[in-house]
């Protein structure tokens, strides 16, 4: 599959997404986004601890894309919970070597600064 300029640039812009809040506690929305090739598994790289901080960020960028395919997955398909990490885990791979868009979960809490956003959104759910 051939990206455009237009699927590369775009980051996640938040007034374009469809928020939906749960419970009160935080918003979550839905979205199709490329997977980092820099997406590394701690086993793809090596991971031995966080005394590496290079690999401590390829880690921390792994396991926010596996949350958040985990959370799609566990609002859209119906599978036992305990084989959802397993499948986010291997689906993430699966999209980010194919280098095609992946549903995932963006979830958005009032009290963090810091939630996860996809780096190339190319379609809001």
């Amino acid at each position: 599959m051939q990206l455009t300029i237009d699927e590369v640039i775009h980051g996640f812009d938040e007034s374009l997404a469809n928020w939906q809040d749960v419970f009160g506690n935080h918003e979550e929305c839905f979205v199709k986004s490329i997977i980092p090739q820099e997406a590394l598994s701690p086993l793809e790289q090596h991971y031995s601890g966080p005394d590496h901080p290079e690999k401590d960020k390829v880690h921390m960028i792994w396991r926010d894309y596996v949350v958040a395919i985990w959370g799609y997955i566990q609002q859209f398909e119906y599978v036992p919970h305990e084989d959802t990490w397993d499948m986010a885990t291997e689906r993430l791979k699966e999209y980010r070597d194919k280098q095609e868009p992946c549903p995932m979960e963006v979830t958005r809490h009032q009290r963090s600064r810091e939630d996860f956003k996809p780096a190339h959104v190319v379609e809001y759910l």
